[in-house]
């Protein structure tokens, strides 16, 4: 196990902010993308990431989703998941966000505001070497049922391989004065929703102790953490991104967001548009997901 970093790692972040260079990759993220009513669109957002892969030097492994599980129509391999190669060995650490959305949205926050800050997290890292392997991951097809997740899932199991721990970033843009929560969590947290959520199952508890210390480096970010019992079973909507297949495979891992629909009004609609993001604190999530991946991984 690498220990923590002190908060004066050798990761160097890009100068902050870096609001300039998310509001970029938003904007051509943010459009409808989905294999069915928008495949265009998904396919001009699949290769551009592979492209911005690429100029950051990484070298990627494309992996197609079961063709098992396929629902959509055509064919659903035109939608992999681009997984960069870990170097190093040891247990991975694995980041992701995906980035394909539902029909008849532009997906800013759902996923695009995730892609960006992905991608802020990778050009942090890149030609960095680290103590203990990373994969960084853009998923396909969670929309229709974790399929990308779930076929990184399955090769990570056929090959025993170990994991570290699994980050999920899902819709992370949205800030609200008004925050909603499911039932019974109101009495224990702020009624703003101007703060990250940062969610694990009961095994992960201390992958989530560590990445959340890393995240509050971020200044001015409020982390608030929930852990759940059962794999998320009595609060079906904290499995609701690419994390729950690896909860369900017994690797540790943690979904980091803004709470989704108990915040943000315009989830799943045509309204879920740039401009009802804040960039501000888009970016500081992107900047608690480096220090907190650096932190635990190391960074020679």
């Amino acid at each position: 196990m690498t220990p923590d970093l002190p908060a004066t790692s050798k990761l160097a972040l890009p100068g902050w902010p870096c609001q300039a260079r998310i509001r970029d990759d938003l904007a051509w993220i943010a459009v409808p993308r989905d294999p069915e009513t928008a495949p265009d669109g998904l396919a001009r957002v699949l290769d551009r990431l592979r492209a911005e892969f690429a100029s950051m030097g990484y070298e990627f492994d494309e992996q197609p989703p079961s063709k098992l599980a396929l629902p959509v129509a055509g064919d659903g391999a035109r939608w992999p998941n681009l997984l960069t190669r870990p170097r190093g060995s040891g247990p991975l650490h694995i980041v992701g966000a995906h980035y394909d959305a539902v029909p008849g949205t532009p997906g800013a926050d759902d996923n695009a505001s995730a892609v960006a800050a992905l991608l802020h997290v990778m050009r942090c890292f890149a030609g960095k070497a680290t103590r203990s392997p990373v994969v960084f991951a853009a998923y396909s097809l969670e929309e229709y049922g974790y399929l990308g997740s779930r076929a990184h899932v399955e090769a990570l199991r056929a090959a025993k391989t170990e994991v570290a721990g699994m980050v999920s970033l899902e819709m992370v843009g949205f800030t609200s004065e008004r925050q909603e929560y499911p039932v019974g969590l109101s009495w224990f947290y702020p009624k703003h929703g101007r703060f990250v959520a940062v969610v694990s199952d009961w095994s992960s508890r201390p992958f989530l102790a560590r990445w959340a210390e890393g995240m509050r480096l971020a200044a001015g970010l409020d982390v608030q953490t929930l852990v759940v019992p059962g794999g998320g079973a009595l609060v079906p909507a904290v499995r609701l991104s690419d994390h729950s297949p690896f909860w369900d495979a017994g690797y540790p891992a943690l979904l980091v967001t803004d709470t989704s629909f108990y915040r943000n009004p315009h989830y799943h609609q045509p309204s879920d548009t740039l401009a009802t993001l804040d960039v501000d604190f888009l970016a500081r999530v992107a900047e608690g997901t480096a220090r907190a991946l650096g932190r635990l991984v190391g960074v020679e």
